[in-house]
């Protein structure tokens, strides 16, 4: 609380002349307050106390940002939704734009189809070669034969490798279809809307 602040021994001295805590000496020739003197006011006080003052000086200036990227996909395709707008804040992760996920979700399934089948061809390869090296000890199945077999199975073996990793070339894609903020920041300008063919940018 801090109303006014009045010293208390500066008012006694401005008003009786004598020091601070020391009795006042009886004036001689006082007067006595005539009944229709002027009421007695009563001030709030407070302790003083040491701090520091906060001053504020408006400037014009402008604001730099620290940095700035040009958001666009990784695959192409058509811009489905956009969920930002300009000016709107966004933190690392957040969702900015979706590219179309049908033609990647295909791709993704026909990669899978090819894996499986190279797969069941690698398992008909194994178990091909496993009958036949029983038989060869037999003498009913030549060497070249088993060296055909093998030869035929480490091929199947490359080929399940290989669709492998177009299976998750493929799903890298499609999840490359939702775009998202790299860093905290705020969206400067919306370069495209919905229905835009977005291009892979370098």
């Amino acid at each position: 609380m801090l109303r006014i602040v009045i010293p208390l021994c500066g008012a006694l001295l401005a008003l009786v002349g004598s020091g601070c805590g020391q009795p006042a000496e009886p004036a001689t020739n006082a007067v006595a307050p005539e009944a229709d003197s002027e009421p007695v006011i009563e001030v709030d006080i407070d302790r003083v106390r040491r701090g520091s003052i906060l001053q504020r000086i408006p400037a014009p200036a402008s604001l730099a940002a620290r940095r700035e990227s040009r958001i666009g996909p990784e695959v192409r395709g058509r811009i489905d939704r956009i969920f930002v707008t300009e000016g709107d804040r966004v933190e690392a992760g957040d969702p900015l734009f979706q590219i179309d996920r049908e033609p990647y979700e295909l791709a993704l399934r026909q990669a899978q189809a090819r894996h499986e089948r190279a797969s069941a061809e690698r398992r008909q390869l194994e178990a091909d070669l496993s009958r036949a090296r029983k038989l060869h000890g037999r003498e009913v199945v030549s060497e070249q034969e088993i060296d055909q077999l093998e030869t035929g199975l480490a091929v199947a073996r490359a080929a399940v490798k290989e669709a492998r990793e177009a299976v998750a070339l493929t799903q890298r894609n499609l999840d490359r279809t939702l775009v998202r903020a790299p860093y905290a920041g705020s969206i400067a300008a919306r370069l495209a809307d919905e229905g835009t063919t977005a291009l892979v940018q370098p």
